[in-house]
């Protein structure tokens, strides 16, 4: 009797603990997106019961991290006493397509089996006739007529031929069988391992006073998603602002979707783990002075740089600015209070943006929409902020590279973020110009972006004619006289600003002299580049030419390279 009381009491205490079990209908509600994995957030609203009870987050991906898995509610009446992470294993039923696959592959099989037993007879008579082939004259005792010779000569022949092509066609048919196997065998792979994967289960422990209505949220990381901005610029020529869209591309490939979820896409680099980690060994030394930063390279069409402001460290990486400094601990201080929405910075107005929260080296964006990326590895955009930026509108031509002239625009970062490196698009009206890449613009930070080709200026080249003399009575020297000519017409009713440039050759050696000369007076040159650069006044419906003569002078037995 005592033994039958225990089993009763066993049995009650599993019904009730089967019970006070209940799955949570939970859905994907907030992610956070990191440059090489994802936080995400599953909330449910569930109704507890009195006492102990598990609630149970079902069908999680297989992929997610169990270290960083937490459990967290909303609510009062109840708390969280522990979480447990299972794993859904799928179940594999043997269906009779599959059944008739491995059928097709064994029979195929047993093809391949009669093909290499048919090629081994065929070998075994190859290498008999081959040992038969030795003995045609036959011997001493038995010699053998001509006649016998070119009999079983012939017939050598013939079988040699016959066993030869049919060796051939055995491999053919082996590597076609072998192709159909390979086939029947991934057809077989993909029904006996279809595309839902194994899965997770989180169950979370929780005690409530009373019955009690409460919000139970889980937090957990998983991998395969990222993240990288993108910008879209629109311009008008002659406008005094461009409108740039700021756009975070998102790729994931977590095995769930997210569907309709508030998305924030950070900068930081997330590390797990809960111990507190070591100090490193701080250390002194002497310093020693860097040397100097290599002068830039000149700007192509295309390219982006930035004419303005300091040079300060985020995490190890460039920033051009005016407006932030690097405080104690490597913090980024700005100046002024950040109010996303209501932001206003010399009259440039910001109509949309997310919320941007900075935290030392990261930068934070709450996506102000929902969001829906699906677990396929494909770009999805979403809008980070779109603002009217001022844009100080100029020109540049440097007609040696590329005929015409290009528009150029001075634009400042308004936004309370740096602009993080990038894909930028950029439009005249309706009209795509071309791609380029957006380098690390820090918040008020100036940069010089170009906008496209304008047909209304035109640029030409022209080179002068090479000459060569010699000079000197007693020192002899060789002189080569070259030069070029650009002539820059301004087709458009109102006076434009053209920033020209060009070159002169550069001496790598003090026997070669290189001197020029050139009617309009030169804005900037560079010694080591040889880069010449002028700032022009074109009026109106004109012409403005710029004429440039230099000269190389050597000793006459020294031939110069690269003229």
């Amino acid at each position: 009797m005592r033994h039958f009381l225990s089993f009763v009491v066993l049995s009650a205490s599993g019904i009730a603990a089967c019970a006070a079990s209940l799955t949570a209908d939970s859905k994907i509600s907030d992610v956070t997106v990191y440059q090489d994995r994802a936080i995400v957030t599953r909330s449910a609203e569930v109704k507890l019961a009195d006492g102990e009870q598990q609630v149970v987050f079902a069908g999680l991906p297989d992929g997610l991290d169990e270290n960083s898995v937490r459990a967290r509610g909303t609510g009062s009446g109840f708390k969280i006493l522990g979480v447990e992470i299972r794993r859904d294993f799928k179940k594999v039923a043997d269906s009779e397509e599959l059944k008739v696959l491995r059928d097709q592959v064994k029979a195929l099989q047993f093809q391949t089996q009669d093909l290499d037993d048919e090629r081994n007879m065929l070998s075994q008579k190859q290498n008999l006739l081959d040992r038969l082939s030795n003995k045609l004259g036959g011997d001493e005792k038995h010699p053998l007529t001509v006649t016998e010779i070119k009999g079983m000569t012939d017939y050598y022949g013939e079988q040699n031929a016959t066993i030869k092509t049919r060796l051939r066609a055995i491999e053919r048919s082996r590597d076609d069988l072998n192709r159909q196997i390979g086939d029947l065998n991934k057809q077989i792979a993909t029904l006996a391992q279809p595309g839902s994967p194994d899965k997770r289960s989180v169950v979370v422990t929780v005690s409530a006073e009373a019955a009690v209505s409460a919000e139970l949220q889980v937090d957990y990381l998983i991998h395969g998603c990222s993240w990288q901005p993108q910008y879209d610029v629109h311009y008008q020529t002659g406008e005094k602002n461009l409108a740039l869209t700021v756009y975070g591309v998102i790729r994931q490939s977590s095995g769930e979707d997210w569907d309709g979820v508030k998305v924030t896409l950070s900068t930081a680099r997330p590390q797990q783990g809960t111990s507190l980690p070591d100090l490193a060994k701080w250390t002194l030394n002497v310093s020693t002075p860097q040397p100097p930063a290599s002068a830039m390279a000149p700007m192509k069409e295309g390219a982006l740089s930035i004419t303005g402001g300091t040079v300060r460290t985020w995490g190890g990486n460039e920033i051009r600015g005016n407006s932030f400094s690097a405080g104690s601990g490597g913090v980024v201080n700005y100046s002024g209070a950040i109010s996303a929405g209501s932001l206003m910075v010399e009259n440039q107005a910001l109509f949309q943006t997310a919320d941007v929260v900075t935290q030392g080296f990261s930068a934070v964006y709450k996506v102000p929409t929902t969001v829906s990326v699906p677990s396929d590895g494909q770009p999805h955009r979403c809008t980070i902020s779109i603002m009217e930026l001022a844009a100080e509108q100029s020109y540049a031509s440097t007609p040696k590279l590329n005929p015409g002239a290009f528009v150029k625009a001075k634009v400042k970062n308004a936004n309370a973020a740096p602009l993080l490196p990038g894909q930028l698009n950029v439009f005249m009206g309706n009209d795509f110009v071309g791609s380029a890449r957006l380098a690390l613009i820090g918040p008020e930070g100036v940069f010089d972006l170009f906008l496209g080709k304008d047909d209304t200026i035109k640029a030409q080249r022209q080179d002068k004619t090479r000459k060569e003399e010699t000079s000197g009575v007693f020192t002899k020297s060789k002189i080569v006289k070259m030069g070029y000519t650009i002539e820059l017409e301004n087709f458009q009713s109102k006076d434009v600003t053209v920033s020209l440039k060009d070159q002169i050759p550069v001496s790598q050696n003090e026997k070669i002299k290189v001197t020029y000369k050139s009617n309009m007076k030169v804005s900037e040159e560079n010694k080591e580049t040889g880069e010449l650069t002028w700032d022009l006044a074109i009026p109106a419906k004109k012409k403005v030419t710029v004429d440039v003569d230099f000269q190389v002078e050597c000793p006459p037995d020294i031939t110069v390279s690269g003229l």
